[in-house]
C-alpha cells in the first residue's frame, strides 16, 4: 500500500461505511465523482466484502482516521 509522512492507504472495511457514506455525499466529491450516490449498509458490506483496489481509505497516520479532514 500506499504510505507518506502524513497518510496512508489502505483498503475501506465494514466499520468506515459512516464516514465512507458522508464523503460520497460532500457536494465538493460529488464534483469529480459524477453526482451523488448512495448505498445502503449492506449494499457498502459487500462492495467492501472483497479487498479490492478501488475500494480503499486515505487515512491519517497520526490517529488513523479516514474521514474528509484526512486530505484537506
Amino acid at each position: 500500500m500506499i504510505t507518506t509522512p502524513r497518510l496512508f492507504v489502505r483498503h475501506l472495511d465494514h466499520v468506515d461505511y459512516p464516514a465512507f457514506s458522508q464523503l460520497e455525499g460532500d457536494p465538493d466529491v460529488q464534483r469529480f465523482s459524477g453526482g451523488p450516490s448512495t448505498f445502503s449498509e449492506d449494499g457498502y458490506a459487500r462492495l467492501v466484502s472483497d479487498d479490492s483496489e478501488a475500494c480503499l481509505a486515505v487515512c491519517a497516520k497520526d490517529d488513523g482516521r479516514f474521514d474528509r479532514m484526512t486530505i484537506a
